[in-house]
């Protein structure tokens, strides 16, 4: 379920069974991550109810640089973000990463409008990415996908950002499409999938490291300082590093204990970053591996990323299992094998 409280800049928040994503756009215009959890009660009619997710801010901190001389509060260091960019004060790590023709790569892209599709709409807009992506064969579904458009005005780019929502198995998924609206080249460094600013502790991160013959080794790191990466650059999502994480705090275990996973729907380089800032937030980011990536975008073209699955658990790992088998099981898995025993593969 999509819930849209009706504000001067509207919030957004995308409900599953049992956890809550919420989103607002900032009096800057940029989109601001609220709130990922157990899900929480939403008063559509009463925008003041949602104030209590909103960090206040009075001044910028310490040295960083505010965003704008009328608005001196506002650091983008110190802002939850749903799209990180470089140039306009936010140092972490960036979700988007482009360069103009005249060597510029500050970009700034604030909030246009927004819809919300069936996944029917969805997989039309999607339809020239060439990407596997997340699907249900109800016609009924409840899935249902929130459009959100964003642009950088001077230079002329938008931004679509794709929430789906699949309320049956606590999952949420995301994807970007950039699109290239002026009349110059546009090279893209950079472009994820998926971004998480998150100021609880998620500092232990679960991976899945391995080699040729001994996939899938689960290992745990504690991220107290600095920055964590997990990725591929084989060419192929790889028995090296599987593009799957989950963050959590230290005490979750296998039956307790709050969760995130994120799994990349795509084989090939991936990256999944998380990093710790100076003012104890985390920021966690999924998408193609940035090394050695580099896009030429030309006028009117778009670049798509792959689809990002997320999910939270406040029942431990094993309950995000759970919620995964489901998704994978409905969402992703097609044809005659869907619900039968499979022949027996031999590699």
């Amino acid at each position: 379920m999509i819930q849209i409280v009706k504000d001067t800049r509207p919030w957004f928040f995308l409900q599953t069974t049992h956890s809550t994503y919420g989103m607002r756009v900032m009096e800057t215009g940029h989109l601001e991550h609220l709130y990922y959890g157990e899900r929480i009660t939403v008063d559509t009619q009463d925008p003041s109810s949602c104030a209590p997710l909103v960090i206040q801010r009075a001044f910028a901190p310490g040295n960083t640089c505010i965003y704008t001389k009328e608005q001196p509060q506002i650091s983008m260091e110190d802002v939850c973000l749903e799209v990180g960019t470089c140039g306009k004060g936010d140092i972490r790590e960036p979700f988007l990463e482009v360069c103009f023709t005249d060597g510029s790569v500050t970009s700034d892209f604030t909030f246009v409008s927004f819809e919300v599709l069936t996944l029917k709409d969805r997989d039309e807009r999607m339809q020239a990415s060439g990407l596997p992506h997340s699907y249900s064969e109800e016609e009924s579904s409840s899935a249902k996908c929130l459009h959100i458009i964003l642009q950088d005005a001077t230079n002329r780019l938008e931004l679509q950002l794709f929430y789906t929502v699949y309320e049956d198995c606590d999952v949420i998924t995301r994807s970007a499409c950039l699109l290239n609206r002026s009349d110059t080249f546009v090279t893209i460094e950079r472009c994820m999938s998926a971004q998480l600013d998150l100021t609880e502790d998620y500092s232990e991160v679960t991976h899945f490291s391995g080699a040729w013959g001994r996939e899938m080794h689960r290992e745990q790191i504690t991220l107290s300082s600095g920055k964590f990466v997990n990725s591929s650059y084989t060419g192929t999502s790889s028995n090296r590093a599987n593009p799957f994480v989950i963050l959590s705090p230290e005490n979750t275990c296998e039956t307790s204990g709050s969760c995130i996973g994120c799994n990349l729907i795509y084989s090939g380089n991936h990256y999944e970053a998380l990093e710790k800032d100076s003012y104890g937030k985390f920021r966690f980011v999924a998408g193609i591996n940035p090394r050695s990536f580099s896009w030429q975008l030309a006028p009117g073209e778009a670049f798509y990323t792959p689809e990002a699955v997320l999910n939270f658990s406040a029942d431990g790992f094993r309950g995000l299992s759970g919620q995964l088998h489901s998704f994978i099981r409905e969402h992703i898995v097609r044809g005659v094998w869907k619900h039968k025993p499979r022949p027996v593969l031999l590699n």
